[in-house]
């Protein structure tokens, strides 16, 4: 692979549902000549409704700051037409598939089609496997929140500056950081593997089923929460079928129909 974009967004909220994005970035960088910056784009947009004030205690954009942009329905043309120019064989995020790619994919930016590296999850592996951070002994390395500013601070560079994270642009960078640490690390194709397959302790990607002592088990979600597949499936077995008929990720109902048999 050549060409890498990272892609990057603050919001409203946490609902992909129905959160607004108010900035978005996307750094094109090249995988063959040592990570070397390519392209950088930065948007501001304006919400449809209000910003709420713990979003903005989050990332810093207040109504006020982006009350002369436009709404990221017609800014979203511009980040399309961007990604196209730049055509990239691979996008990066931290952890997109949970956020940023669906809230994307809600504006008509569907990037499904490009291969896709998710650093959240790869780290996540890295951090199961007991992988000590790239800088030994580095200061910060077992601060741990989850968020982008645990990974950066993994690497043992730095701890992220206050301002820093949760900007876009910032945190496209380091992303940039942390995924090129795990692909030294692990190579490319198995970070891809990972990204790509269930985190450590859970049997399906969306993270419902959890494996506790090799048994598969719910999450800490719906009325069975806890319980061995297993055993639901003898108690209510019309329970796992209706979740083969909802809309819950493919691997969640490879899982459920093994257990159903």
């Amino acid at each position: 692979m050549n060409t890498a974009l990272l892609i990057d967004l603050e919001t409203t909220g946490v609902d992909t549902a129905t959160c607004e994005v108010v900035q978005c970035a996307a750094l094109a960088v090249s995988m063959v000549d040592d990570w070397r910056e390519l392209s950088f784009m930065d948007w501001l947009a304006r919400p449809l409704g209000a910003i709420p004030r713990e979003a903005s205690d989050v990332h810093g954009i207040t109504a006020e700051r982006v009350a002369e942009c436009a709404p990221f329905a017609e800014v979203a043309r511009d980040v399309h037409a961007h990604i196209v120019r730049v055509d990239p064989e691979l996008i990066i995020t931290f952890n997109g598939d949970a956020f940023d790619l669906p809230v994307l994919a809600r504006y008509g930016i569907d990037l499904r089609q490009v291969p896709h590296l998710d650093v959240f999850r790869v780290w996540q592996v890295a951090r199961e496997c007991k992988i000590p951070p790239p800088t030994l002994g580095a200061p910060h390395a077992n601060r741990y929140t989850g968020a982008l500013g645990s990974a950066y601070a993994w690497l043992g560079a730095s701890e992220p500056c206050s301002g820093r994270e949760h900007d876009a642009g910032e945190d496209c960078r380091m992303t940039a950081a942390v995924a090129r640490a795990l692909s030294d690390w692990a190579g490319l194709p198995q970070c891809l593997a990972w990204s790509s397959g269930p985190l450590p302790g859970y049997a399906d990607y969306a993270g419902k089923i959890r494996v506790c002592d090799g048994v598969p088990r719910f999450g800490a979600w719906g009325k069975h929460a806890g319980r061995p597949l297993a055993e639901v499936a003898r108690s209510d077995r019309g329970y796992l079928l209706w979740l083969l008929r909802g809309d819950f990720h493919h691997s969640t109902k490879t899982v459920v129909a093994a257990a159903l048999g």
